[in-house]
Protein backbone atom coordinates (compact mmCIF):
# COMPACT_ATOMS: atom_id res chain seq x y z
CA UNK A 1 0.00 0.00 0.00
CA UNK A 2 1.20 3.48 -1.16
CA UNK A 3 0.73 5.88 1.39
CA UNK A 4 1.49 9.46 0.74
CA UNK A 5 1.48 12.89 3.19
CA UNK A 6 -1.22 15.12 0.81
CA UNK A 7 1.75 17.68 0.05
CA UNK A 8 3.62 17.94 -3.20
CA UNK A 9 5.72 20.54 -4.66
CA UNK A 10 3.65 23.29 -7.12
CA UNK A 11 5.03 23.81 -10.52
CA UNK A 12 1.89 24.81 -11.83
CA UNK A 13 1.64 28.51 -13.69
CA UNK A 14 -0.06 30.39 -11.12
CA UNK A 15 -3.06 32.62 -12.72
CA UNK A 16 -2.06 36.02 -13.44
CA UNK A 17 -2.22 38.47 -10.55
CA UNK A 18 -2.57 42.18 -9.97
CA UNK A 19 -1.82 44.82 -7.42
CA UNK A 20 -4.88 47.41 -7.08
CA UNK A 21 -5.30 49.42 -4.29
CA UNK A 22 -2.71 47.84 -2.76
CA UNK A 23 -4.39 44.52 -2.40
CA UNK A 24 -3.49 41.49 -4.42
CA UNK A 25 -6.31 39.62 -6.68
CA UNK A 26 -6.28 36.45 -8.40
CA UNK A 27 -8.66 34.28 -10.28
CA UNK A 28 -8.67 30.53 -8.19
CA UNK A 29 -7.12 27.73 -9.01
CA UNK A 30 -8.09 24.39 -8.25
CA UNK A 31 -8.47 23.36 -4.50
CA UNK A 32 -9.68 19.92 -3.40
CA UNK A 33 -10.34 17.87 -6.54
CA UNK A 34 -14.37 18.14 -7.77
CA UNK A 35 -16.36 18.80 -4.54
CA UNK A 36 -18.27 22.24 -4.66
CA UNK A 37 -17.23 26.10 -3.94
CA UNK A 38 -17.73 26.94 -0.74
CA UNK A 39 -18.19 30.62 1.48
CA UNK A 40 -19.05 28.09 4.82
CA UNK A 41 -15.38 28.78 6.47
CA UNK A 42 -16.57 26.91 9.91
CA UNK A 43 -13.48 27.49 11.29
CA UNK A 44 -10.76 26.46 8.70
CA UNK A 45 -8.07 28.33 8.29
CA UNK A 46 -5.00 28.52 6.22
CA UNK A 47 -1.59 28.07 6.74
CA UNK A 48 1.78 30.03 5.11
CA UNK A 49 5.25 29.34 5.14
CA UNK A 50 7.77 32.15 4.34
CA UNK A 51 4.57 33.46 2.04
CA UNK A 52 3.85 29.90 0.72
CA UNK A 53 0.30 28.48 1.25
CA UNK A 54 1.32 25.23 2.95
CA UNK A 55 -1.38 23.45 4.60
CA UNK A 56 -4.95 23.94 5.71
CA UNK A 57 -6.46 24.14 9.99
CA UNK A 58 -9.17 24.17 11.99
CA UNK A 59 -9.31 27.12 15.11
CA UNK A 60 -10.22 25.53 17.72
CA UNK A 61 -9.91 28.02 20.21
CA UNK A 62 -9.30 31.89 20.39
CA UNK A 63 -5.62 31.47 20.14
CA UNK A 64 -5.00 28.09 19.23
CA UNK A 65 -5.76 25.88 15.75
CA UNK A 66 -5.35 22.35 15.21
CA UNK A 67 -3.29 20.68 12.07
CA UNK A 68 -1.58 17.81 10.68
CA UNK A 69 1.81 17.92 12.59
CA UNK A 70 4.08 17.69 9.17
CA UNK A 71 2.77 21.15 8.31
CA UNK A 72 4.71 21.88 11.38
CA UNK A 73 7.99 19.59 11.28
CA UNK A 74 10.04 18.16 8.92
CA UNK A 75 12.45 15.15 9.26
CA UNK A 76 10.98 15.19 13.46
CA UNK A 77 12.28 18.14 13.79
CA UNK A 78 10.60 21.59 14.43
CA UNK A 79 10.78 24.26 11.82
CA UNK A 80 11.10 27.88 13.18
CA UNK A 81 7.84 29.60 14.09
CA UNK A 82 8.92 32.97 12.67
CA UNK A 83 8.15 30.99 9.22
CA UNK A 84 4.31 30.86 9.90
CA UNK A 85 1.67 32.83 8.86
CA UNK A 86 -1.99 32.07 9.52
CA UNK A 87 -5.17 33.18 8.33
CA UNK A 88 -8.56 33.22 9.54
CA UNK A 89 -11.74 33.65 8.91
CA UNK A 90 -12.36 33.56 4.93
CA UNK A 91 -13.06 31.44 2.13
CA UNK A 92 -10.47 33.14 -0.49
CA UNK A 93 -6.77 31.84 -0.54
CA UNK A 94 -5.24 34.68 0.66
CA UNK A 95 -7.31 36.61 2.87
CA UNK A 96 -8.72 36.86 5.71
CA UNK A 97 -7.27 38.14 9.80
CA UNK A 98 -3.93 37.42 9.75
CA UNK A 99 -1.62 36.08 12.56
CA UNK A 100 1.79 34.83 13.67
CA UNK A 101 2.57 31.75 15.24
CA UNK A 102 3.94 31.46 19.12
CA UNK A 103 4.61 27.84 19.24
CA UNK A 104 3.70 24.75 18.70
CA UNK A 105 3.34 21.02 20.06
CA UNK A 106 2.41 17.93 18.44
CA UNK A 107 1.14 14.60 19.98
CA UNK A 108 3.76 11.29 20.77
CA UNK A 109 3.35 8.72 18.40
CA UNK A 110 3.93 6.30 21.38
CA UNK A 111 4.81 2.54 21.33
CA UNK A 112 2.71 -0.66 21.25
CA UNK A 113 1.29 -3.15 19.59
CA UNK A 114 -0.98 -1.14 17.18
CA UNK A 115 0.53 2.39 16.66
CA UNK A 116 -1.20 5.49 16.87
CA UNK A 117 -0.93 7.71 13.42
CA UNK A 118 -0.86 10.62 15.96
CA UNK A 119 0.35 13.05 12.44
CA UNK A 120 -1.70 15.86 14.42
CA UNK A 121 -0.37 19.60 15.99
CA UNK A 122 -1.49 22.49 17.98
CA UNK A 123 -0.52 25.78 16.98
CA UNK A 124 -0.78 28.89 19.69
CA UNK A 125 -1.37 32.41 17.82
CA UNK A 126 0.42 35.43 18.39
CA UNK A 127 -2.85 36.94 19.38
CA UNK A 128 -6.35 35.77 20.15
CA UNK A 129 -8.28 36.19 16.97
CA UNK A 130 -11.24 38.74 16.46
CA UNK A 131 -13.81 36.19 14.46
CA UNK A 132 -14.66 34.01 17.70
CA UNK A 133 -17.55 32.73 15.58
CA UNK A 134 -14.91 30.59 13.90
CA UNK A 135 -14.15 28.85 16.50
CA UNK A 136 -15.18 25.38 15.46
CA UNK A 137 -16.74 23.08 18.00
CA UNK A 138 -15.39 19.52 18.41
CA UNK A 139 -17.07 16.10 18.37
CA UNK A 140 -16.71 13.21 21.35
CA UNK A 141 -17.39 10.32 19.09
CA UNK A 142 -16.12 9.35 15.46
CA UNK A 143 -18.90 9.31 13.13
CA UNK A 144 -20.63 5.73 12.25
CA UNK A 145 -19.52 3.44 9.30
CA UNK A 146 -21.11 4.70 5.84
CA UNK A 147 -21.69 8.53 7.14
CA UNK A 148 -21.37 11.46 5.25
CA UNK A 149 -18.38 13.84 6.75
CA UNK A 150 -17.48 17.22 5.03
CA UNK A 151 -13.53 17.98 4.20
CA UNK A 152 -12.78 22.05 3.73
CA UNK A 153 -9.73 22.56 2.32
CA UNK A 154 -7.97 25.08 0.12
CA UNK A 155 -5.36 22.72 -1.63
CA UNK A 156 -4.04 23.56 -4.55
CA UNK A 157 -3.29 27.29 -4.57
CA UNK A 158 -7.17 27.39 -4.41
CA UNK A 159 -10.25 29.13 -2.55
CA UNK A 160 -11.99 26.92 -0.01
CA UNK A 161 -13.95 23.89 -1.54
CA UNK A 162 -15.47 21.22 0.29
CA UNK A 163 -15.43 17.33 -0.57
CA UNK A 164 -18.52 15.09 0.26
CA UNK A 165 -16.18 11.72 1.83
CA UNK A 166 -18.09 8.28 3.33
CA UNK A 167 -16.55 6.91 6.55
CA UNK A 168 -14.70 3.87 5.44
CA UNK A 169 -13.07 2.43 8.72
CA UNK A 170 -12.22 4.00 11.71
CA UNK A 171 -9.21 2.93 14.11
CA UNK A 172 -11.88 0.41 16.01
CA UNK A 173 -13.15 -1.02 13.20
CA UNK A 174 -10.70 -2.78 11.67
CA UNK A 175 -10.52 -2.47 8.03
CA UNK A 176 -7.24 -1.19 6.02
CA UNK A 177 -6.93 1.42 8.56
CA UNK A 178 -7.21 -0.81 11.55
CA UNK A 179 -3.37 -1.00 12.24
CA UNK A 180 -3.39 2.56 12.90
CA UNK A 181 -5.64 3.01 16.14
CA UNK A 182 -6.86 6.89 16.00
CA UNK A 183 -7.00 6.77 11.98
CA UNK A 184 -10.59 7.71 10.10
CA UNK A 185 -10.34 5.91 6.24
CA UNK A 186 -12.40 8.45 4.04
CA UNK A 187 -13.51 7.22 0.22
CA UNK A 188 -15.26 9.76 -2.48
CA UNK A 189 -19.03 9.13 -2.28
CA UNK A 190 -19.01 9.61 -5.98
CA UNK A 191 -16.66 10.41 -9.06
CA UNK A 192 -17.15 14.17 -8.45
CA UNK A 193 -18.14 14.16 -5.09
CA UNK A 194 -14.42 15.52 -4.44
CA UNK A 195 -11.22 14.19 -2.85
CA UNK A 196 -8.02 16.25 -0.98
CA UNK A 197 -5.38 17.61 -3.31
CA UNK A 198 -2.03 19.04 -2.29
CA UNK A 199 -2.32 21.95 0.37
CA UNK A 200 -5.08 19.89 2.08
CA UNK A 201 -2.97 18.69 4.78
CA UNK A 202 -4.56 19.96 8.07
CA UNK A 203 -7.97 20.50 6.51
CA UNK A 204 -10.96 20.09 9.06
CA UNK A 205 -12.82 17.18 8.59
CA UNK A 206 -16.48 18.13 9.91
CA UNK A 207 -19.76 15.64 10.86
CA UNK A 208 -22.65 17.36 12.34
CA UNK A 209 -20.92 20.81 12.22
CA UNK A 210 -18.62 19.33 14.59
CA UNK A 211 -14.70 18.97 13.59
CA UNK A 212 -14.25 15.19 13.95
CA UNK A 213 -10.60 14.87 12.52
CA UNK A 214 -7.62 16.17 10.40
CA UNK A 215 -6.63 14.92 7.33
CA UNK A 216 -3.39 13.85 6.87
CA UNK A 217 -2.44 11.43 4.22
CA UNK A 218 -3.96 10.39 0.67
CA UNK A 219 -3.77 6.79 -0.38
CA UNK A 220 -3.45 6.86 -4.45
CA UNK A 221 -3.31 2.77 -5.03
CA UNK A 222 -5.42 2.25 -8.23
CA UNK A 223 -8.38 0.85 -6.58
CA UNK A 224 -7.31 2.21 -3.21
CA UNK A 225 -7.64 5.74 -3.19
CA UNK A 226 -8.76 7.10 0.13
CA UNK A 227 -8.20 9.55 2.40
CA UNK A 228 -6.28 9.28 5.73
CA UNK A 229 -7.01 11.50 8.62
CA UNK A 230 -6.42 11.80 12.55
CA UNK A 231 -9.29 11.03 14.64
CA UNK A 232 -9.97 14.38 16.82
CA UNK A 233 -12.02 12.28 19.36
CA UNK A 234 -9.16 9.71 20.17
CA UNK A 235 -6.79 12.82 21.17
CA UNK A 236 -9.53 14.63 22.81
CA UNK A 237 -7.39 14.64 26.48
CA UNK A 238 -4.28 15.97 25.20
CA UNK A 239 -6.16 18.58 23.51
CA UNK A 240 -8.26 19.85 26.12
CA UNK A 241 -5.34 19.42 28.63
CA UNK A 242 -2.87 21.55 26.64
CA UNK A 243 -5.29 23.97 25.67
CA UNK A 244 -6.08 24.67 29.64
CA UNK A 245 -2.54 24.40 30.50
CA UNK A 246 0.54 26.52 30.01
CA UNK A 247 0.59 28.45 26.93
CA UNK A 248 2.51 26.50 23.95
CA UNK A 249 6.26 27.67 23.14
CA UNK A 250 8.53 26.89 20.30
CA UNK A 251 8.96 23.45 20.30
CA UNK A 252 12.28 22.43 21.06
CA UNK A 253 11.88 18.83 19.24
CA UNK A 254 10.70 16.73 22.10
CA UNK A 255 6.94 15.86 21.52
CA UNK A 256 4.20 15.47 24.54
CA UNK A 257 4.21 12.39 25.99
CA UNK A 258 0.61 10.43 25.89
CA UNK A 259 -0.02 7.48 28.24
CA UNK A 260 -2.28 6.33 25.27
CA UNK A 261 -5.74 3.44 25.26
CA UNK A 262 -2.76 0.70 25.41
CA UNK A 263 0.53 1.63 25.22
CA UNK A 264 1.12 3.60 28.70
CA UNK A 265 4.78 5.85 27.92
CA UNK A 266 6.12 7.97 30.38
CA UNK A 267 5.71 11.51 31.27
CA UNK A 268 3.58 14.14 29.51
CA UNK A 269 0.20 15.05 29.58
CA UNK A 270 -1.64 12.12 29.28
CA UNK A 271 -4.34 10.59 26.74
CA UNK A 272 -7.19 8.61 27.65
CA UNK A 273 -9.05 8.11 24.40
CA UNK A 274 -11.99 9.36 26.23
CA UNK A 275 -14.30 11.97 25.22
CA UNK A 276 -14.45 15.70 26.12
CA UNK A 277 -16.66 15.70 29.36
CA UNK A 278 -18.61 18.48 27.71
CA UNK A 279 -19.45 16.63 23.95
CA UNK A 280 -17.96 18.50 21.31
CA UNK A 281 -17.06 21.34 23.09
CA UNK A 282 -14.51 23.46 22.46
CA UNK A 283 -12.32 23.24 25.37
CA UNK A 284 -10.90 27.17 25.07
CA UNK A 285 -8.91 28.21 28.25
CA UNK A 286 -9.13 32.03 27.01
CA UNK A 287 -5.11 32.03 27.23
CA UNK A 288 -3.67 34.67 25.06
CA UNK A 289 0.10 34.53 23.68
CA UNK A 290 2.19 37.59 24.63
CA UNK A 291 0.32 39.93 22.61
CA UNK A 292 -3.14 40.59 23.23
CA UNK A 293 -3.51 42.79 19.75
CA UNK A 294 -5.98 41.61 17.03
CA UNK A 295 -4.64 40.20 14.06
CA UNK A 296 -5.10 42.24 10.69
CA UNK A 297 -7.10 41.26 7.72
CA UNK A 298 -5.14 41.24 4.67
CA UNK A 299 -4.21 39.09 1.41
CA UNK A 300 -1.34 36.85 1.50
CA UNK A 301 1.15 36.89 -1.89
CA UNK A 302 0.19 33.68 -3.93
CA UNK A 303 3.29 32.03 -4.97
CA UNK A 304 4.75 28.43 -5.37
CA UNK A 305 6.18 26.87 -2.72
CA UNK A 306 5.40 23.31 -0.83
CA UNK A 307 1.57 22.44 -0.48
CA UNK A 308 1.39 19.64 1.50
Amino acid sequence: MKIRKSWKTIAVALPAATLAAGALTASPASAITGGVPSSHVQGAVQIYQNGHYICGGALVAQNYILTAAHCLYEDDLPLPVNEFTVYVGDHRLGQGERHGIAGFVRHNVGTGSRPKYADIALARLTENVSQTNQIIERRAQVPPINANVALHGFGHLGDMKIATMRVNSTGNNGGTIGDVKDGLELKETTATSGRPDGGDSGSPVIYGGRLVAIHAEWEDDPGQEAAWAVEVPFHATWISDTLAGPPVVPDSGQAIGESGRDDPSPGGIGESGQADPAPGGVGESGQAGPGTGIGTSEQAPLSPGHAR
